[in-house]
């Protein structure tokens, strides 16, 4: 999971491990997280990342 939110997400290492570790499960948790890494994610990514997330459940 950790090196398809890399490869496909365009996140470092660190966010990919706390998404990892965190499995947030809806947007509005998921962009919590993301909010305070001082970078604009765009929605189409972070749905993206929540699907990853859900096929590795």
């Amino acid at each position: 999971m950790k090196k398809r939110l890399i490869k496909e997400c365009e996140l470092t290492e660190d966010e990919a491990v706390e998404i990892v570790n965190i499995r947030p499960t809806s947007l509005a948790e998921l962009r919590s997280f993301t909010f305070g890494w001082k970078k604009l994610i765009l929605a189409e990514t972070l749905e993206k990342m929540l699907r990853i997330i859900k096929e590795h459940s």
